[in-house]
């Protein structure tokens, strides 16, 4: 199962010691570039969490989308959406407000706090 997951609920999971719940339910979790550089920006919750072997960091291939998608989303989500384009991830873990409804948009499969799971 391909699963990929933006900055904020690795951030959310890891403040509450839980982050390896996402490896019992999917195995691994792939991240963008620019969700690992999110993280490991500063010393927090996720910083050592994040090099764990179940998550998995990889570049995005097209930058034409990005651009567009900047306009209206930070670097992170954006990656995040791309990424799970390009993968044709089974699963998108985003949560928010206007990154859910790109990725709704996209048809990717969104796993989010604030709406019902998809």
């Amino acid at each position: 199962m391909k699963v990929v997951a933006n900055t904020t609920p690795l951030i959310s999971l890891a403040s509450i010691g839980k982050l390896e719940l996402l490896k019992d339910i999917f195995g691994e979790i792939i991240i963008a570039d620019a969700v690992y550089n999110e993280i490991k920006a500063k010393q927090g919750y996720g910083y050592s969490e994040i090099d764990a072997d179940y998550i998995k960091v990889q570049s995005i291939n097209g930058i034409a989308y990005r651009d567009f998608l900047l306009s209206q989303l930070d670097l992170g989500e954006t990656e995040t959406i791309i990424l799970a384009k390009e993968i044709n991830a089974d699963f998108v873990i985003i949560d928010e407000n206007i990154a859910y409804k790109i990725a709704k948009s996209s048809e990717l499969n969104v796993l989010s706090e604030h709406y019902q799971y998809c």
